[in-house]
């Protein structure tokens, strides 16, 4: 029967998902070839910015953003928002007024960097 590792490598942090006799293995196949300090299972870490959480008992690895989410808030002054379902009306009017607000340059970059923020958080998880 085959049997599947996963190795991750960022950089110099690692992962080793598979069977105890794989990962092992695999770590001694590592030690003969490199220098190598393992920091234990990845019950409640952190690996590149992704804070990842195991619950043995349920078979299952939560994967969450939540600090750099939190980050983006703080970056806008939106620390105090609250979450919705739906965060617009979907019967909106989407036709331009006289009174709406036209962003100046600098609120365009803020609006950019904010929408790039929410891109590269989405690509991240």
């Amino acid at each position: 029967m085959q049997k599947t590792m996963i190795l991750i490598v960022h950089i110099d942090d690692m992962f080793i998902f598979g069977t105890a006799d794989g990962k092992n293995k695999l770590k001694g196949d590592l030690e003969e070839v490199f220098v190598m300090k393992w920091l234990g299972s990845l019950d409640n870490t952190v690996f590149v910015g992704l804070r990842i959480r195991r619950i043995r008992e349920l078979h299952i690895i939560l994967i969450s953003q939540e600090k750099y989410t939190r980050a983006i808030l703080a970056r806008f002054g939106m620390e105090e928002a609250n979450e919705v379902a739906t965060p617009m009306d979907t019967k909106e009017n989407w036709t331009i007024t006289e009174t709406d607000v036209v962003l100046d340059e600098e609120g365009k970059r803020t609006y950019q960097a904010a929408i790039g923020s929410l891109i590269y958080l989405m690509l991240g998880t």
